[in-house]
């Protein structure tokens, strides 16, 4: 069964995009259907494909959004009772790759679980002479630690026992179950060696571990749980402001109107019917009535600048 608390993706141009600002400007709620369109289609594992009962009784939507990002191409009809996202496999997880990297991380599991069995670690593993054994040292070594008293505690090991020692199959399982609750995933042989090393060189009196394998466990604990924190850190520094000291515009009334090129104001004032965003003239006035400019300065600065550009070809 595949996990279903992965993350989408949008890339961080994504903001620059003309598409993305013309919707900004002139449908900002067809850009808040798309986000949720991305991470329904990233959840339900479909590549991309979306039908009109998702659509309008999943996520909300109307007529107007579906046929905004129509317009610019962010979706695309399927011809029947559907659409596509637009290279939408060229940003996301396909469905096969999200099986495949699911199936390996199953396989993963069952491989370190299954290592506690393996007859091969059991050389791996210091055997004791039968006849040094008692009741005393048949005691759980990790229980141990915890006794008051220190005739029952186990000596600190030397350095030949540091050098020796390494990580068990319970320590790759214990890695695998930290993934499974949403824990980076830990690399325990490198871990192992900065463990050995960390000993080596401040000296095993400095920590005071008495059981290796115990004061393992909680090193893959600690470290799981720091790589979590870094991540979580970078995700917040990356989706927020860079510049704290940034002031933000004011805020344009309420109740200002925005124009597009294809409003009705531009397209009636140069006699269009339909808006062609090559036409530089669109554009002009669409920003002049934005600024508040009046039908007649508006007409008179755009005749101003054709009379430029006309002196401009003819020194060309």
């Amino acid at each position: 069964m595949v996990k279903r608390d992965g993350f989408a993706k949008l890339s961080n141009g994504f903001w620059r995009s003309t598409k993305v600002r013309k919707l900004r400007r002139e449908r900002p709620t067809a850009l808040g259907l798309y986000a949720l369109a991305i991470s329904f289609c990233s959840d339900r594992l479909n590549d991309g494909h979306i039908t009109d009962d998702e659509l309008y009784y999943q996520l909300g939507a109307d007529d107007d959004d579906i046929d905004a990002l129509l317009d610019v191409r962010m979706l695309e009809d399927d011809g029947e009772s559907g659409y596509y996202i637009h290279d939408y496999l060229d940003h996301q997880t396909s469905r096969e790759k999200a099986l495949e990297k699911a199936e390996k991380h199953r396989r993963a599991q069952a491989r370190y679980i299954a290592g506690q069995n393996d007859e091969s670690l059991i050389n791996q593993c210091p055997v004791n002479d039968v006849s040094t054994l008692n009741t005393q040292n048949t005691k759980n070594p990790r229980t141990s630690l915890l006794s008051n008293d220190k005739s029952e505690r186990h000596p600190l090991p030397d350095e030949n026992e540091i050098r020796e020692w390494k990580p068990k199959p319970d320590h790759r399982q214990q890695a695998m179950e930290l993934v499974d609750k949403g824990y980076p995933l830990i690399d325990v042989d490198n871990l192992a060696k900065e463990f050995r090393n960390s000993l080596l060189s401040k000296g095993i009196e400095h920590y005071g571990y008495r059981n290796l394998d115990a004061a393992f466990d909680t090193w893959i604990l600690k470290r799981s749980e720091s790589k979590r924190d870094q991540h979580q850190n970078q995700i917040f520094q990356d989706t927020a402001f860079e510049g704290r000291t940034w002031q933000e515009p004011e805020k344009e009334p309420e109740h200002k109107t925005t124009y597009g090129i294809g409003s009705k104001r531009v397209l009636n004032l140069l006699g269009l019917d339909v808006a062609d965003p090559s036409d530089w003239r669109l554009l002009a006035l669409r920003d002049l009535f934005n600024e508040g400019k009046s039908d007649e300065a508006a007409m008179e600065e755009l005749r101003q600048m054709e009379e430029a550009r006309k002196k401009t070809e003819v020194t060309a």
